[in-house]
């Protein structure tokens, strides 16, 4: 089997949306974050995805901004990595 690195992109890309129904909220926080530096909006998808389907109707968007937080740092992060490297 060829692991080349778009075979990790569609890891990175699925685990997020898989620990949401499997692990606890911490793991998909980091799984979240994870894959919010290969694909930043990522994150924020997630958390609109944690609200849409564990608090619908209740006003607080808690997933969302934790996303959103979650995206910016990623953006920030990538950023930062991508300066320092190239």
């Amino acid at each position: 089997m060829n692991l080349s690195p778009k075979w990790f992109k569609i890891f990175f890309a699925i685990f997020p949306f898989v620990s949401l129904f499997f692990f606890p909220w911490p793991m998909t926080l980091v799984a979240s974050f994870a894959a919010g530096i290969v694909f930043p909006p990522l994150a924020l998808i997630v958390g609109v995805l944690v609200d849409v389907l564990y608090s619908p109707g209740e006003g607080l968007f808690v997933g969302t901004l934790w996303g959103a937080g979650l995206a910016a740092l990623a953006y920030g992060v990538r950023y930062f990595v991508r300066t320092r490297i190239m």
